[in-house]
């Protein structure tokens, strides 16, 4: 079972331009709480799409829970469960094994370290925003033709994040809030719900 919910990966040490840094510095070191739309269409013939909105919440440390009707996610920082209630399934996994980039907020943190390519100030959703092309040239970003990302004008927070890939396919995530949060100390633990099929790759 593969989430392939690409949104907190810590790569590359060169920064593209002074507002990327500026909102990757402020969203590595803040507990928040995202109201999240999630959209994928893959290419004809690769699947089906899926719609899915829910709150992320994420903290220093590797740690976040995502949870909507159709999936939740949660960290720790060293475990992820991931609970489909679809199939009365739970993977646990050892969050170290785990593909950063196809971790919450992974792939948005590797397009504010990617190069910019062009900005252009728009109307985004009727709100001011910087609209900025990215070079597509290292992992994970590279498994997209096309990357594209919005930050507000006022408070640069980011907005959304669009890729599209070589097979037809596209996704985006839409950051429709971002606030501060205080984590509780179940903020990011788990407990699987009774009559769930619990399968543990950690050993």
């Amino acid at each position: 079972m593969r989430v392939r919910l690409a949104f907190l990966l810590l790569a590359t040490a060169s920064w593209a331009s002074p507002l990327l840094e500026k909102v990757a510095k402020n969203l590595e070191t803040r507990a928040l709480r995202i109201e999240l739309d999630w959209n994928q269409a893959p290419g004809p013939g690769l699947g089906s799409p899926l719609q899915a909105r829910g709150v992320l919440r994420v903290a220093p440390g590797n740690r976040f829970s995502f949870k909507t009707s159709a999936l939740t996610l949660v960290s720790d920082g060293t475990t992820l469960w991931q609970y489909m209630p679809s199939t009365k399934q739970v993977l646990v996994q050892k969050l170290s094994k785990i593909d950063p980039g196809q971790l919450p907020i992974g792939l948005l943190q590797n397009a504010l370290r990617a190069q910019e390519l062009s900005s252009t100030l728009e109307q985004h959703d009727g709100t001011k925003a910087h609209r900025i092309e990215l070079k597509s040239d290292k992992l994970p970003l590279s498994r997209y033709v096309k990357v594209r990302l919005w930050i507000r004008e006022d408070n640069q927070e980011p907005m959304e994040l669009a890729v599209q890939d070589d097979q037809g396919g596209s996704a985006s995530w839409k950051l429709r809030s971002v606030k501060e949060f205080e984590p509780q100390p179940k903020s990011f633990s788990f407990v699987p719900p009774a009559g769930t099929n619990v399968v543990d790759t950690r050993q």
